[in-house]
């Protein structure tokens, strides 16, 4: 009876030591959420920081489509922009937000940047937490701060557009590919990721077209890892030809249903169009790494290093980030339309390959600085070269910092705003049409109004009669007669000065505003235009900072 007690208490015990293994398992698994909870707001707390600092600049064009479309939704239900006949249906999911935002919160810029700051900071956290799980801590931090204080990341987020918004849509939906093909397959769990993917993707095409760009990355990813399984299936296959020819027919078939639809050559026609202010780098594929030479040259120079040890350390999400990246860089790279923005939904994956990269590194940079200080002559104590290798490593960080444009640009936009900014157009220094509707809208009556900007003038006066631009008649089928209606605002389409000179004879009065920074460019106001002008009206002064020229024909300037 005693032997049988001394058994079951040693049971017991064994059981209880199991059950307290489990629960310390448990334990740490709970922590280390917590842990990446925590870190995960406080990276976030970061990004939204950034991303509130100087929200009410100067907008950029495009973003008042979203904002006059919104308050046309709200006014009558439509989403047309001032006298234009067409609806503005780009994203017009988005252009819904914004104007239920404005329900709620009153029309404004900065109302309408909240979508964008807000989805601008969860990318920021998206993309932490991906890292971390499978690359750690560190790994996950660089990548984060990286893209926390990326200008390009920055100036996205604190615009009334649906770029940060589409970013996050299409790195989620391929978080669920992963791990759609890493789990279990069959069941309730591969069912609802497939759908949760698809469903993201869908989300993030209707914000934006190039996301077939990007899940044409992932499926030449999937058919990469598909490749050897295909290989030794085909090897036991009695006959190759039964497997291989009704996939030939089927692709045959859907080219020859592509082709009958034209989708084919619409695709291309897409692929190869252009605005005139793009034209100068329509064939210049060198587009994209010229700009990350600009603004992030030690991390481009040193990528390839990079990529390989990240591929190293974690094989199969490094693997499936680079080739997701390196397809949309050479897809945009050979397109005719450029602008960094097209590039930024795969800027996350280059992030997290350089983040992985460096987080490999830096140990043996550490280990290596830590034998040097301890080698003759110096021959430092283990906690001096530990100490000396540690600040090594900090001021290599700082001087890189500082040698990359990125983060001094970043740096510049967080701490000024449009009017002292250097740059032309970039990122910051818009035209101030804020200030100069505060001057002339009070005195406007029922004189003309003429701007290089319809879009702006129709927002901050109210109305554009005219708007003087070579980029607005030059559509996509071909250039437009002078005084066409420009079918988004209904604002008649100018760019001679001969044209100009007609206006100015039918109406007796008029104000005449041009951005400072279109007056001369292949795209925008010619040069006669202003030498007419500079003969013909009187040229109002306007402070520098504003990068606006006024003109008025017939009248008195106003008092500043």
């Amino acid at each position: 009876m005693e032997e049988g007690q001394g058994e079951d208490r040693v049971e017991g015990r064994a059981e209880l030591r199991a059950e307290g293994r489990r629960a310390g398992v448990w334990a740490g698994r709970l922590a280390g959420r917590s842990l990446a909870s925590i870190e995960a707001s406080v990276l976030g707390l970061l990004a939204l920081a950034g991303r509130l600092a100087h929200l009410d600049h100067a907008p950029y064009v495009d973003e008042l489509n979203h904002v006059l479309a919104a308050r046309s939704l709200l006014e009558n239900g439509t989403m047309r922009i001032g006298g234009g006949e067409a609806v503005y249906e780009r994203a017009a999911l988005f252009t819904r937000l914004v104007a239920e935002l404005f329900r709620v919160f009153g029309e404004g810029l900065v109302v309408a940047r909240i979508p964008a700051v807000i989805a601008g900071t969860a990318l920021v956290v998206l993309l932490f937490l991906w890292v971390r799980s499978f690359a750690g801590r560190a790994a996950a931090w660089i990548a984060g701060l990286l893209l926390a204080f990326s200008p390009g990341a920055i100036y996205l987020s604190q615009q009334s557009r649906f770029y940060t918004m589409h970013a996050v849509f299409f790195l989620a939906g391929t978080i669920a590919v992963l791990a759609l093909v890493r789990g279990p397959r069959g069941g309730a769990r591969t069912a609802a990721l497939a759908a949760l993917a698809a469903g993201l993707f869908a989300a993030a095409a209707h914000l934006q077209v190039l996301t077939v760009v990007g899940v044409g990355g992932i499926g030449l990813w999937l058919l990469l890892a598909a490749a050897p399984r295909a290989k030794d299936r085909l090897k036991a296959a009695r006959s190759s030809l039964r497997f291989v020819l009704p996939l030939v027919l089927a692709a045959l078939l859907l080219l020859a249903f592509l082709a009958e639809r034209d989708a084919i050559a619409a695709c291309w026609r897409f692929f190869q169009r252009y605005d005139l202010w793009a034209a100068a780098d329509r064939g210049n594929v060198r587009y994209y790494h010229w700009l990350f030479l600009e603004q992030y040259p030690t991390l481009w120079t040193l990528f390839p290093v990079l990529a390989v040890l990240a591929l190293r350390a974690r094989r199969r999400e490094i693997g499936f980030s680079l080739l997701l990246f390196a397809t949309a860089f050479a897809a945009q790279s050979l397109a005719a339309w450029k602008s960094e923005r097209y590039l930024f939904y795969a800027m996350p994956f280059f992030f997290a390959v350089a983040g992985v990269g460096v987080a490999e590194a830096v140990p043996w940079l550490r280990s290596s600085a830590e034998s040097l200080f301890r080698a003759p002559p110096i021959r430092a104590t283990a906690a001096l070269a530990r100490l000396l290798a540690g600040t090594t490593l900090a001021f290599a960080l700082v001087f890189a910092l500082a040698g990359n444009g990125a983060f001094s640009m970043s740096a510049r936009m967080l701490s000024g705003g449009d009017g002292d900014w250097p740059f032309a157009r970039r990122y910051r220094g818009e035209a101030d049409w804020k200030a100069a509707a505060e001057m002339f809208r009070p005195s406007l009556g029922e004189e003309a109004v003429v701007g290089s900007s319809d879009l702006k003038t129709l927002y901050y006066f109210g109305r554009v009669d005219y708007c003087l631009s070579l980029d607005l008649l030059d559509g996509p089928r071909g250039r437009l007669p002078e005084f066409t209606p420009h079918w988004k605002t209904g604002a008649v389409l100018i760019s001679h000065a001969e044209s100009l000179e007609k206006v100015m004879e039918a109406r007796p009065t008029g104000l005449v505003l041009l951005e400072t920074q279109q007056i001369g460019a292949s795209w925008g106001v010619p040069r006669p235009v202003i030498e007419l002008l500079e003969r013909r009206a009187t040229e109002i002064p306007l402070p520098k900072s504003w990068r606006l020229r006024a003109f008025r024909w017939g009248g008195s300037p106003p008092s500043s």
